[in-house]
Formats: C-alpha cells, sequence, structure tokens
C-alpha cells in the first residue's frame, strides 16, 4: 500500500504539473510575442507576462518535487504573534525561494525568445519550427481519432479514482487504529483495575471517565497521580490508608480526610474531577474551604480564566485550538490559599498543564 500510495500522489501531482506547465508555456510565449512588438507598452506587458510565468512555473516545479515525489506534507499555521527570531529563522528559506525565479525568467526567458523566432521565421529546418510542426500534425491526428484514445482516458481516470478511494479507506482505517500495543495494554490494565475494585467501566464518549483517556507513554506519570486524586475524590478505599472520617459540605460533597495525603478530599456525583483541600484531621484549613467553594460555584468562569495561559503553553506545543476541562482541584493552605488547577487538553491527552492562582481566584500563571 505505501508503494501504491505514492504511485498515485506522483501521477496526480504529475497531472496537475503538467496543466500547469501548459499556461506557463502560453505565458512565456504570449510575452515572447509582445516582445517583438514595436510598441512600448508592449515590452512592459511582455516583461510582466514572463516575471509571472517564471513565478509560477516555480511554484508549479517545487509543489510537484515537494509534495509529489518526496510527498512532505505542509507545515500547520502557527497561531498568535510571529516573533523576531522566527522571522529571521525564516528569512534563509525565502531568499533561497526567491533565487530561482530570475534565473528562470532569464534563461527560460531567452529559450522561449529562440524558440519563437524560429516558429515565426522563414527557417523550415529550425528546430523549434519542426517541433511546432510535428506538434500540430499530431494534435489534429488526436482530433481526427478521438474514440481510439478517449475510452482509455476515461478508464485511466476510473482506475485511478477507485484506487486513490482504496488508499485513503486503509489509511483512515490505520489511523483509527490504536497507536500502539503498548498503549492497549495500559488501557486494558486500567480497566482491569477499575473492575477490581467494583467499579463499572464507563462507555466510550462518557465524561470525565478515567478508562476514555488514551494517554502517551511521557504522560503516565501524571495521569497516575490525577487519577489517584479521581480516586478520592470518589471516596475510594485503598492501600494509601484514609481515615474513613467524613463530614457533609452543601457545596462540596462528602469530604473525606486522607492522612497521607494530608489533605480533605471532596466527592459529588455530579462533578467529574478530584478536589483536594489542605487541612488536617481536625478538620479543613476554613480559608481553602471557602476558596473550594467559590471555585466550585464560579467552576466556568476559573476555567475560562486558567485556560488563557494554557493555551500559551499548548500553543508553544503546537496544538492548535486547544480546549481545556479541569481534571484535578488543589488548594492549599495560606493566607490566600494556593489553587492549582489540573487541565486536560483533548488534543494533548498525554499532557498535563498546571495553572497556579495566589491571589483568590483573580489571576493565574501556567506552572
Amino acid at each position: 500500500m505505501p508503494v501504491l500510495s505514492w504511485l498515485l500522489r506522483v501521477l496526480s501531482a504529475t497531472f496537475w504539473f503538467a496543466v500547469n506547465l501548459a499556461v506557463v508555456t502560453a505565458l512565456f510565449f504570449l510575452s515572447a510575442n509582445l516582445a517583438t512588438q514595436p510598441e512600448a507598452d508592449a515590452r512592459n506587458g511582455a516583461l510582466f507576462f514572463r516575471a509571472i510565468a517564471s513565478i509560477w512555473l516555480y511554484i508549479a516545479a517545487w509543489t510537484w518535487m515537494v509534495r509529489g515525489v518526496f510527498q512532505r506534507p505542509p507545515q500547520p499555521a502557527k497561531k498568535g504573534k510571529v516573533t523576531g527570531t522566527e522571522i529571521l529563522k525564516g528569512m534563509p528559506g525565502c531568499v533561497a525561494n526567491l533565487v530561482p525565479i530570475p534565473l528562470l525568467f532569464v534563461f527560460v526567458g531567452r529559450w522561449v525568445d529562440w524558440a519563437w523566432a524560429g516558429i515565426r521565421g522563414d527557417d523550415a529546418g529550425h528546430p523549434a519550427r519542426r517541433v511546432a510542426d510535428r506538434a500540430l500534425g499530431e494534435a489534429g491526428y488526436a482530433l481526427d481519432h478521438v474514440g481510439d484514445w478517449l475510452p482509455w482516458v476515461i478508464g485511466g481516470l476510473v482506475f485511478l479514482s477507485i484506487a486513490s478511494n482504496v488508499v485513503s479507506a486503509s489509511r483512515k482505517q490505520k489511523k483509527d487504529a490504536p497507536r500502539s500495543s503498548g498503549v492497549q495494554d495500559a488501557n486494558e490494565a486500567t480497566l482491569r483495575k477499575l473492575r477490581s475494585k467494583g467499579k463499572r467501566p464507563a462507555q466510550p464518549g462518557a465524561s470525565g471517565s478515567r478508562e476514555r483517556e488514551i494517554l502517551a507513554p511521557a504522560g503516565a506519570a501524571s495521569a497516575a497521580k490525577v487519577g489517584e486524586a479521581h480516586d478520592g475524590a470518589h471516596g475510594s478505599t485503598s492501600a494509601r490508608g484514609r481515615s474513613g472520617q467524613g463530614r457533609e459540605d452543601r457545596v462540596l460533597g462528602v469530604l473525606t480526610y486522607s492522612s497521607s495525603d494530608g489533605g480533605w478530599w471532596a466527592h459529588r456525583d455530579d462533578r467529574d474531577f478530584a478536589v483536594k483541600i489542605a487541612g488536617d484531621a481536625q478538620g479543613a484549613d476554613p480559608a481553602a474551604l471557602d476558596i473550594a467553594r467559590q471555585a466550585i460555584q464560579r467552576s466556568f468562569e476559573v476555567l475560562l480564566r486558567a485556560s488563557e495561559p494554557a493555551q500559551r503553553a499548548a500553543q508553544g506545543r503546537g496544538v492548535g485550538l486547544p480546549r481545556f476541562r479541569i481534571a484535578a482541584l488543589d488548594v492549599g493552605s495560606g493566607s490566600p490559599p494556593v489553587v492549582t488547577l489540573h487541565l486536560r487538553c483533548d488534543a494533548d491527552r498525554g499532557h498535563e498543564y498546571r495553572v497556579q492562582s495566589t491571589d483568590g481566584l483573580h489571576t493565574y500563571t501556567i506552572r
């Protein structure tokens, strides 16, 4: 399939290169014709059309070689303001692209002038004249025998269309398949762990379910921490030594103290992220408890403000349009308490974005 896919792309790129080459040839010969006219405006028109033809020819040849033969994908457009460093890095490439265009303008233009002079001249033995006469003869023969070659052209187009659809379907199937057996094993292990704890695995697409995440190996450690926080928020008892002390809060839900984590975990069935509040065995820190209530009551506003610094960090990692959700909320002690938001982005599932607020949920910075 890779060889067939490459061949189909080369054939498609060659077809469009031939179309562009026909247009470029017409523009070059038009400029050569205008160059032979005595009027000054015709001379300016010749320079204008020759410049367009030179630029067109370079772009068509570059596209055929890079996109068709080498099949390099185009670079995604970067969002945001372009920095001076990026401009300096891209300047050599821009200058290198401008070098071939004057060469095409001069050398191809001279060759076209020579060919046009031979076609219009009286010398029947001129190479350009012989090529033009032969091309006219072949074109006339093709028009007289359309029925001989048109079915082959139609059949070839149908075959290329069918082959292209087969290759596209095969590529899509490979793209939808799991990325690696290691990721599959990790997901299966997560599901077995949930079943052993007596939890019912969530259906595919359900919001807030840990098992629907397909994380890259680079984010495994971070995912484990957020997963443990999620277990704590939902009141699961593990070997970490939760004391089992539970208190009820109208906003946060059931508060359960964890001696190993040194804080209180809040649990509500209608919330799909973990909430940890600083405190001791006697109770949660009052200031941290108040900030946690505010964060839950204003969760949409908190997520909106916290997404601003996280969005800049995500775009720096190459994510085009990041959309975040809260995976965990950690409210520390202090005055005002330090609030840490663990954000997840669906387009960058292997990375965790940590955003902090130290002024009572007014401003946020990425960590």
